[in-house]
C-alpha cells in the first residue's frame, strides 16, 4: 500500500492559478478567476472506490453496469457547480447555449 496522497495546499501555499483558497466542511477548495468570473474547484483526491450500480436499483441506467472498482492515482480538481453560460463566454467569447442566461449552464458543448 502507498503512502496518503499529500494534498496540494498542505505546504500553506495554493496552485500559481488560484485567486482565492481555503478549506471548509466539504474540504479544500480553490477559486479560478476568468475575467470577472470566479468558479470553485474542489480537491478529489486519488484512491480506490466501486462505480456502477446493481441491476435491482430503481431509477438506473443500462449504462451503470457492470459494477467495478476504479483506481484514480493522483487527486484532480474539480468544479464543484456547473459551469455557467457568463464563465464559458469569458473563456471562449461563444455562447453555444440554447436557453440563454448568464447564470444558467453551458449547454451543447463537449
Amino acid at each position: 500500500m502507498t503512502a496518503p496522497e499529500k494534498h496540494p495546499l498542505s505546504d500553506g501555499y495554493p496552485p500559481s492559478w488560484a485567486h482565492a483558497w481555503g478549506q471548509d466542511r466539504y474540504g479544500i477548495w480553490v477559486e479560478v478567476e476568468v475575467g470577472s468570473v470566479r468558479q470553485r474547484l474542489r480537491w478529489i483526491p486519488g484512491g480506490v472506490f466501486w462505480m456502477g450500480s446493481p441491476v435491482n436499483e430503481d431509477w438506473r441506467y443500462d449504462t451503470d453496469w457492470p459494477i467495478h472498482q476504479v483506481s484514480l492515482r493522483t487527486g484532480f480538481w474539480l468544479a464543484d457547480s456547473p459551469c455557467t453560460q457568463e464563465f464559458w463566454c469569458q473563456l471562449s467569447a461563444k455562447n453555444p447555449s440554447e436557453f440563454v442566461s448568464a447564470e444558467r449552464p453551458v449547454e451543447r458543448i463537449s
